[in-house]
């Protein structure tokens, strides 16, 4: 469950402004990214955002297109356990990125990403366009339930990394190529013609390598709708929809959604 009590507060001082800043740039090391590059104001936390973030900030006047979601896990003291954090961070639809919500869990569970999700439609955050996030079945059955009017995109990133993980090392290299060719350079313009085109290859795909690693097709096809699902966006914004690595994915969508 998500802790938004006094109490719990009290215990995690990290919820505050102050706190969050020091959360979202340990976020930032964590995806691969050095702490003096990460811009920690450009994230929304000015105007009404910038306020304690324990669920209290009005988002009625959000309109996202498009919502990250991801869980971390951080040690805030010396020899204490780490700590669940999760946190959605948007692009409005007129191309402003904002910090819709970051608390702390007990775990990364079906429950509690649901909570996290529904206290944020309480403060009057609207459906996005499109929700951006891993592959954990918590996180994905809660999107489904909470945000059911939104369209899905998977990681591409964690579902590379899944498939290789059916594959020898030695083939790694390969398929890892392969993969990424399925999704790059797609000439067919945004909509249902880009979305075929891709699922098309991904065909050519299975029928290369199932003989080869059946295990490694099995684990593309079974969510190729969520895989395909940002080909629906404008084509500049493609390789930072298509991964929830946030923190990296502001600049090429500024520009809006609408």
């Amino acid at each position: 469950m998500i802790a938004n009590s006094e109490g719990s507060r009290q215990k995690r001082p990290w919820i505050t402004l102050g706190g969050g800043r020091i959360v979202l740039e340990c976020l930032g090391r964590s995806l691969d990214h050095a702490a003096d590059e990460i811009d920690v104001d450009r994230l929304g936390l000015e105007g009404p955002l910038a306020r304690e973030l324990d669920g209290r900030s009005d988002l009625s006047g959000v309109t996202l297109g498009y919502l990250f979601l991801d869980g971390s896990h951080f040690k805030f003291h010396a020899g204490s356990a780490s700590e669940p954090v999760l946190a959605a961070w948007g692009v409005t639809t007129d191309g402003r990125p904002v910090l819709v919500g970051l608390a702390p869990g007990e775990s990364e569970s079906h429950d509690a990403w649901a909570e996290f999700l529904r206290d944020l439609t309480s403060r009057e955050m609207s459906p996005p366009l499109l929700v951006i996030s891993n592959g954990a079945p918590g996180l994905i059955g809660a999107c489904e339930v909470v945000l059911a009017k939104s369209l899905r995109q998977r990681c591409l990133i964690h579902r590379c990394r899944n498939i290789l993980a059916k594959v020898p090392k030695s083939a790694q290299g390969e398929v890892k190529a392969a993969f990424w060719k399925l999704f790059d350079d797609v000439k067919s313009p945004p909509g249902q013609r880009a979305v075929d085109e891709v699922r098309a290859r991904i065909k050519v795909f299975a029928k290369h390598y199932q003989r080869l690693y059946p295990a490694a097709v099995k684990c593309l096809l079974s969510d190729v709708e969520s895989l395909t699902a940002y080909l629906r966006f404008p084509s500049e914004h493609h390789k930072r929809i298509r991964h929830s690595n946030f923190i990296s994915s502001a600049p090429s969508v500024r520009r809006g959604v609408a």
